[in-house]
């Protein structure tokens, strides 16, 4: 299975000042984090921890 596409869901240029959405804030790193972790699992299938490709 292919990861995960991370695509921005907020612009924070909008805001201004203290107006900070920290639920959009959230949430655009928790879709990050998501899309990092799928990366990380697909390489763990075909890397070993030494570099080595696995046989």
């Amino acid at each position: 299975m292919q990861p995960q596409a991370y695509n921005r869901a907020t612009d924070f240029t909008d805001r201004t000042g203290d107006d900070t959405d920290n639920s959009a804030i959230n949430t655009e790193l928790d879709a990050a984090a998501l899309s990092i972790n799928e990366i990380r699992d697909n390489l763990a299938l075909i890397q070993k921890d030494d570099g080595a490709p696995t046989p």
